[in-house]
This record gives C-alpha cells, structure tokens and sequence, in this order.
C-alpha cells in the first residue's frame, strides 16, 4: 500500500485519493508508535502526516496527471 499511493502523490495520480490514504496510514502508524511508547524517536510519522493532510486538501496541481487527464477530458473537439 505504501509502495502504491506513494507512487500515487509522486506521479500526482489520484492525488487526494492517494494522500488520504497515507494519512489515515500514517495516523495508525503513529497510534501504534504512541501506544507502544515509541513515538519520538520517529518523529517522520509527525512530519508526514500533516503534509499528507495538506496535499489531500489541497489537491492536484498544474502538473499533475490529474490535471493533464482532465485537460485532455474537458478539451472541446471540433
């Protein structure tokens, strides 16, 4: 899964899909390290999850394929 929505954000492919995925991923991954006592010394799992979050609000880009896909879908034919 990681492997998968990762490529996702990197590509900009399905890009709020793809970020709200790793955010819940993240999310339990830290509740796991919290729980287990051992959450500060990965202090990447607080880094990440907030820009997951931002990247899922935000959503995709100019250059993205997200956008290039809906360029090519809204394009008028003569």
């Amino acid at each position: 899964m990681e492997l998968i929505f990762g490529t996702g954000l990197l590509l900009g492919l399905f890009t709020r899909v793809s970020a709200a995925v790793a955010a819940l991923m993240l999310f339990t991954i830290g509740l796991a390290l919290l729980a287990a006592g051992d959450l500060f010394p990965r202090h990447h799992v607080l880094v990440f999850f907030p820009l997951a979050i931002i990247l899922w609000h935000a959503g995709p880009d100019r250059l993205t394929l997200d956008d290039i896909f809906r360029q090519r879908k809204t394009k008028p034919e003569n």
